[in-house]
């Protein structure tokens, strides 16, 4: 069964709605079945559904929560591609991914996370969701923290409790970190080995001629 997708970002950034536009205007429908609408119930770790326009990912063991940022979902933005399965908006022709790669509206409000990828609580502490990473590159941040690797299936690998500069770990295809959430909107992770001027994360939409859209 095919599905038109129209996903529009949290906040209608109208930046960010314009590519969403440019998107659909290429690529129509998607024929995946096993997404679905969301409705009251229990989803279990990996489970996606449309709902507020976006499409939605269980990120704990299961949960019966609405899906929204601060909760046990993530939000995954993604475009539809004409009779294929549904895409990351990073491998899009007409997106690029900013440099810093953590997003600090993706976390889990009050959950601290230790070296050996366990959770616990924490009243002033902030967890991301699982950020990808690509493999075999090093990475620097602008501030210190716990940070944990995993595996494409989100399989915990390994965790270090500080290092500005790190590099991943064999097989690793996501990492977590955990800050304060008043450092939480200045934290920077991006690709290198010196640290660059902060910028917020988010994604360039890109028009026909690979050309930044303003």
């Amino acid at each position: 069964m095919a599905k038109k997708i129209i996903p529009m970002q949290v906040g209608g950034d109208p930046a960010v709605n314009q590519g969403f536009q440019m998107a659909n205007e290429n690529f129509t429908e998607v024929y995946d079945d096993s997404i679905v609408q969301w409705v009251e119930g229990t989803y279990t770790m990996g489970q996606r559904v449309f709902h507020y326009g976006g499409i939605w990912e269980v990120v704990v063991s299961s949960t019966s929560e609405e899906p929204k940022m601060g909760t046990s979902w993530t939000m995954k933005t993604l475009y539809p591609r004409e009779k294929e399965s549904l895409i990351e908006v990073s491998e899009f022709s007409f997106a690029r991914r900013g440099k810093n790669i953590f997003n600090q509206n993706d976390v889990i409000v009050g959950k601290k996370l230790s070296v050996n990828g366990s959770l616990s609580d924490s009243s002033n502490l902030i967890t991301s969701n699982f950020i990808r990473v690509h493999r075999d590159t090093n990475y620097v941040r602008n501030i210190d923290g716990t940070i944990c690797f995993y595996d494409n299936s989100k399989l915990y690998i390994s965790g270090v409790s500080s290092g500005l500069t790190f590099s991943l770990p064999p097989k690793t295809a996501y990492i977590r970190v955990t800050y304060t959430k008043k450092n939480a909107p200045e934290v920077q992770i991006e690709e290198g080995f010196v640290a660059t001027a902060y910028e917020g994360y988010g994604y360039d939409f890109l028009n026909e001629k690979n050309r930044r859209i303003q």
